[in-house]
């Protein structure tokens, strides 16, 4: 049954005006801004504890000066500070620790200082402020809104912390306030206001605006691609060379007692020595990227192709607005659903390998990249007649896919494509679904032969355009990745380069894992986008780019759309469609062996499956439903060996791979083990064995799965002669 709905379309946007264009301008000069020192001569690392109602207002922390001497940070001094309003007990408990414990900085006389707060806000942190300090956190934003005395928003979206006060209650400008733009759960932007200087005392700047803010969670999420707490951190086992502090297990009370006293001393000393550790794993990348900009593994990513001396796309290519309105209109992200819902099937989950680099190896997407120029030429004929061609089986010829960067303007009749749209009336998502509409709309090529070969129909296509790569940029250099993988541009295809070192490195975890996140970060950027909130004074008019569709709306917005600096949407756009083709040739492979797929998740399917295979039970309200078998599941496997597009020294057989939770103990060395698989909504999986009334769920965590727990109850679907392992109890 056919539904009407409202389609909801991507779009290029510019920001209309003078202003606009001189901060493009700045923009493009990007690469020859002279770059800040990457670490800083010295670092302040502090903590804070705090009560445990709601306000959790300062009680009391610690503090490390720390010095860069060679490659490591040495400590030159420890110290506390507590709140000024602390309670007279719970203040001379901390004094008496500091009075009484030995400093681990080796002086004569030992020194513990213990500081109220205020003054610990100007003579150390300030102090070190003005010296261009590098100050230093684990989820360092609570801290500092531990030390404010006040946050009035800012006029974006930030919060503007303000520490020092005169006695009346008015903010001393002499104190710059931080700034702190809140990103998302893992990164900030964090900064100094500008220094307030008075002309008439006549007093200098110092350089407080060289200090940075370093969120230790930040940056070990851009180096490793895990979401850490200090005490995971510390016992990650890329650090276990180190041999880290461990903080103390401990509930905190809210309370100043001598166990809160030396659980928040250890914790400082804990993210003392991390900050080596991090200090140590980012060096190894040889990239004009300081710590404190780390906010991603695409951050590390750009850094490599920055260090490559690779021109971003917006400052070499000269691509119209109309045309990354096409490219936009385009994008969809990856392809997750679920096709058997609520019901529990034998299953045997398949992915490909790290399947956007290899779209983007297959689609020799890094011809465009380093090109010295691209075209988009006129490519309508051409196209129409390679979709009246392509089947399902020359698309399993690896050296078509280059022909597939193409994008075409079409009517869709009954033509499978991705849909964004309300699909339960409040809820916007994106789904495959067969399309139909009166306006034509423009897709990207995979797309759409996707949709040949699911519908056996040809696409009505009304005009196509087709990237063009010319030449080859100019003053590109060879990068260390990790300090040991050589990448030449000239000679390399990073994205295929980095999956063959990565399968060659397999003995050596820490690189084999680094490569790992390296390889499936360097996408993203290409479409990135960040919305900045702006007065209403500063209200600007926005450029709409949607297809060949072009507007400037009435109003004037609060809001506007700043492209990342490797904003290529063309790219973004092809390289998930790419994905979805992968995905779609994969279903199509399913069905034409007489079988089906439980959910299928980006680069992964679900494919029912069992042993010796065979029909399943039908219960009401379920589709008849037939198990391949795994022998069958492995030939659909095979058949992805001609599209491996790398060395096949480094990467053997078939970019299609059995997921290891499919063997016992999670080991392909190991016999395979039958799992059964429940989905409830795209993205809502899990797979689990049953044995008697016990279930064992494979962990989501080890294998990127969802992280839905079977019901204790569930009708097994199984094949004719397959025991049914029943229900727990």
């Amino acid at each position: 049954m056919s539904e009407v709905h409202d389609i909801f379309l991507r779009a290029h946007t510019i920001v209309v005006g003078p202003r606009e264009q001189k901060r493009k301008r700045v923009h493009a000069r990007g690469n020859s801004v002279k770059r800040a020192r990457r670490w800083a001569k010295w670092a302040v690392v502090l903590d804070c504890e705090t009560r445990t109602d709601n306000r959790q207002e300062l009680t009391f922390g610690f503090y490390r000066i720390l010095k860069l001497k060679g490659d490591s940070y040495t400590l030159e001094e420890e110290g506390a500070f507590f709140a000024d309003n602390l309670p007279d007990g719970e203040r001379a408990v901390l004094e008496r620790f500091a009075k009484t414990t030995q400093t681990e900085v080796r002086t004569f006389p030992p020194h513990f200082p213990c500081h109220p707060c205020s003054r610990f806000v100007k003579s150390v942190f300030y102090k070190y402020g003005r010296k261009g300090a590098l100050i230093v956190g684990f989820n360092i934003c609570f801290d500092l809104a531990r030390l404010a005395r006040r946050w009035p928003p800012g006029e974006k979206n930030e919060w503007s912390l303000v520490l020092v006060q005169y006695p009346d209650g008015s903010d001393n400008l002499h104190y710059p306030p931080i700034l702190v733009e809140p990103i998302d759960s893992k990164k900030s932007f964090i900064s100094f206001r500008n220094e307030w200087v008075s002309k008439k005392a006549k007093t200098k700047r110092t350089k407080i605006g060289d200090s940075r803010f370093l969120d230790l969670r930040t940056l070990l999420w851009a180096l490793f691609n895990l979401p850490l707490s200090l005490k995971s951190a510390c016992k990650l086992e890329a650090f276990e060379k180190y041999d880290l502090p461990q903080n103390i297990d401990h509930k905190p009370t809210g309370k100043v007692t001598l166990k809160e006293i030396e659980y928040a001393r250890q914790d400082v000393k804990c993210t003392a020595a991390l900050l080596n550790a991090a200090k140590k794993e980012f060096d190894l990348h040889p990239i004009p990227l300081t710590p404190d900009r780390a906010y991603s593994p695409a951050s590390i990513a750009k850094g490599y192709l920055e260090a490559m001396n690779i021109v971003t796309p917006e400052q070499k290519f000269e691509v119209s607005p109309r045309n990354l309105g096409i490219a936009m209109e385009s994008y969809f992200g990856g392809r997750a659903e679920t096709r058997v819902r609520a019901e529990e099937l034998p299953v045997v989950p398949v992915d490909f390998t790290s399947e956007y680099p290899s779209t983007c190896a297959l689609l020799k997407l890094w011809e465009v990249v380093t090109a010295e120029d691209i075209s988009f030429d006129d490519a309508t004929e051409s196209v129409q007649k390679q979709l009246q061609q392509v089947t399902y089986e020359k698309c399993f010829d690896l050296k078509r896919w280059p022909e597939f960067r193409f994008f075409a303007l079409v009517k869709p009749e009954d033509d499978i494509l991705p849909v964004r749209t309300m699909y339960n009336g409040k809820t916007l998502n994106i789904g495959n679904n067969y399309l139909t509409s009166s306006k034509p709309i423009w897709v990207a090529g995979p797309d759409l032969i996707a949709s040949k070969i699911q519908t056996g129909k040809t696409p009505q296509v009304i005009k196509a355009i087709r990237i063009v790569p010319h030449g080859k940029q100019t003053g590109m250099k060879s990068v260390g990745l990790r300090g040991m993988v050589k990448i030449d541009p000239y000679k390399d295809d990073l994205f295929k380069r980095v999956i063959e070192q990565r399968k060659l490195h397999k003995s050596s975890p820490e690189l084999y894992y680094w490569l790992k996140i390296f390889a499936n970060s360097i996408y993203g950027f290409f479409v990135e986008i960040n919305p900045e909130a702006i007065p209403l004074r500063r209200a600007v008019r926005i450029e709409v780019h949607s297809g060949e569709d072009s507007f400037t709306p009435d109003r004037r917005f609060q809001l506007k759309e700043n492209q990342g600096y490797w904003y290529a949407p063309y790219l973004a756009s092809l390289i998930t469609s790419g994905g979805r083709l992968l995905l779609a040739l994969l279903e199509k492979s399913v069905n034409n062996a007489g079988g089906t797929h439980a959910w299928a998740d980006t680069d992964a399917l679900a494919i029912v499956s069992s042993k010796n295979g065979g029909a399943l039970h039908r219960f009401p309200g379920s589709e008849r439903v037939r198990a391949l078998s795994w022998k069958q599941v492995e030939q659909i496997v095979n058949q992805f060996e001609s599209l491996n597009p790398y060395d096949r020294t480094a990467v053997r057989g078939s970019i299609l791979n059995f997921v290891d939770a499919t063997y016992e103990d999670s080991d392909p060395g190991h016999p395979m083990r039958q799992l059964l698989g429940y989905s409830i909504a795209a993205k809502r999986y899990t797979l689990y064995e049953r044995s008697g009334n016990k279930i064992n769920i494979v962990d989501p965590k080890a294998h990127g799965l969802g992280y839905l727990y079977p019901p204790a109850e569930t009708t097994t679907m199984l094949p004719n002669g397959f025991t049914n392992f029943g229900s727990l109890s």
